[in-house]
């Protein structure tokens, strides 16, 4: 069963469904691979979109040597091929893979050669790194892929799912990290990149060491899959459909839009940005004001924001300078103004909640990612525009909003369609914590989750919100280490003693006078 989230999203598709439903039935008749390929089915349904389909469906779509082989040729051919723009990527029979052919690969792998075993190991470590290939290849492929999975996933089609962009999902459909049952750990990419896909790392170690099986609603409320449908043939007329929308648009925008969303993920947020004037100014002062604690960002009038002012920043595509090395350099200089408009609201000490009515468009989501907390309407609409424009989003969407929303499927599913998210799916996504009925009763909100904040000792409360963000772009050991230096210090505030006397008092922390920072 759709999900009410689900519904008002798919509605933008329904009209290309009807010619996406014709391109599935031809190509569920296509009659199997495509030569030169013998386990690949390549068709082309829509202009500058290829369908790959996984096509040893006798085998239930095991994945044997050949397979392995056949995925790097195929997506190294794609990756410079002019006339592909996007690729859907599905498997032919009952269930998407049951994995790992065992019978084929046990020789290739449990029988490495070598005299010794150094050389043994050399040669297994050797297969693994070819193997890893097979899947990395998806990820490095500058084109979206949207993944389409029905029946089973088992095994190493995890491995494979977690390197495309965006995964969709039947109903029918599950989930299982088998590798522990066989006597393995993961080794072609699950536990390195499921982690970053699904926004708890409690269930994917769950799911790692139990080899336990997640169904659709499951995988869709993790992030796993941004999408469910009831039944294989409508999600492929809807994973056509938003390959479509991907292929429609500025391929350089699209593809540099997918660069920079893989790059933030493995890079902290200033490595990603690279390092409006009044935003900056104002948020300067009041990182150092002793008499703000907390602050509250809305926008007047009908709309949140409508994005950028294109007209007022038509400067910025005629860049000066003699040759093309000089203009790259000034435009290198004006984005990195426009990135630091943002990059104040989260390296300002005080905690920043955003109230957002209406419309947050473009700019607007690169602004709100930056904040802390994200409040909304129940009228909020989000969307990241740029490839609607001719860009990849540059002042912060592609970097902060992977690390604000839990599914990395649904991160490139909004930034690589334009495609509007309204306040459910803002708040069951992670966007925003909270969704009030209108402006008036959210403002009140705002303002009472801000006194909340301001009320307790500058002390924690600013330390807390460095630290929160340093965690965000470190290893755990690096992030307790710098909390650990971060107290040595801090535990030998006032603010400690005068809190723990008014909690064994019972007191508010509304009543106790903090000193100004």
């Amino acid at each position: 069963m759709l999900s009410l989230i689900t519904r008002p999203a798919l509605s933008k598709y329904r009209s290309l469904w009807r010619s996406s439903q014709a391109a599935v039935r031809a190509m569920s008749s296509s009659g199997g691979p495509s030569p030169p390929y013998t386990t690949l089915a390549v068709s082309h349904p829509a202009e500058f979109v290829t369908h790959v389909e996984f096509h040893r469906p006798e085998k239930r779509n095991a994945m044997n040597r050949t397979f392995w082989r056949e995925m790097v040729e195929l997506f190294n051919e794609l990756a410079v091929n002019p006339d592909c723009r996007a690729v859907v990527f599905s498997g032919a029979g009952e269930v998407f893979t049951a994995g790992i052919d065992l019978m084929d690969m046990a020789n290739d792998v449990l029988q490495p050669g070598g005299k010794d075993t150094a050389r043994k190991c050399w040669q297994l470590r050797k297969k693994i790194v070819a193997y890893q290939e097979t899947f990395s290849v998806l990820e490095r492929c500058p084109k979206p892929v949207v993944v389409a999975v029905h029946g089973a996933c088992i095994g190493g089609g995890v491995d494979m799912i977690t390197a495309c962009d965006v995964r969709l999902c039947t109903q029918d459909a599950w989930f299982q990290v088998k590798e522990v049952d066989i006597g393995l750990a993961a080794d072609v990419g699950t536990l390195q990149r499921l982690p970053r896909v699904i926004g708890s790392r409690s269930l994917v170690n769950e799911l790692a060491l139990t080899a336990r099986k997640m169904y659709a609603d499951e995988a869709k409320s993790s992030g796993l899959v941004s999408r469910v449908f009831p039944d294989k043939e409508v999600m492929m007329a809807g994973a056509i459909a938003m390959a479509e929308e991907m292929a429609a648009r500025s391929p350089v925008a699209v593809q540099g839009t997918k660069i920079n969303l893989l790059y933030s993920r493995d890079h902290s947020v200033a490595e990603s940005l690279d390092y409006m004037r009044e935003m900056v100014e104002l948020f300067n002062e009041l990182a150092v004001n002793p008499d703000c604690r907390a602050v509250v960002f809305s926008g007047a009038g009908e709309v949140f924001t409508a994005g950028i002012d294109l007209m007022d920043m038509v400067n910025v595509l005629q860049p000066e300078g003699e040759d093309t090395a000089r203009k790259c350099w000034q435009l290198r200089k004006k984005i990195g103004v426009y990135q630091e408009t943002f990059s104040v609201l989260e390296r300002c000490p005080k905690p920043v909640v955003v109230a957002v009515h209406g419309a947050c468009m473009g700019v607007g989501v690169d602004m709100i990612t930056a904040c802390d907390v994200r409040l909304c309407t129940q009228d909020a609409w989000f969307q990241v525009k740029e490839v609607d424009i001719g860009l990849a989003a540059d002042v912060g969407t592609l970097q902060r909003l992977p690390r604000v929303i839990g599914s990395r499927s649904l991160v490139n599913e909004l930034a690589l369609t334009a495609r509007k998210m309204y306040a459910d799916e803002a708040k069951s996504s992670g966007l925003v914590s909270r969704v009030f009925p209108d402006k008036e009763v959210m403002m009140a909100g705002a303002i009472a989750m801000a006194e909340e904040m301001a009320a307790r000792s500058p002390v924690a409360v600013q330390g807390t919100k460095i630290n929160l963000l340093y965690s965000r772009d470190h290893s755990v050991a690096e992030s307790l280490d710098y909390m650990a230096t971060w107290n040595m210090s801090m535990l030998q505030t006032d603010d400690l003693m005068k809190s723990a006397q008014a909690a064994m008092e019972k007191k508010s922390p509304k009543m106790v006078v903090f000193s100004k920072l």
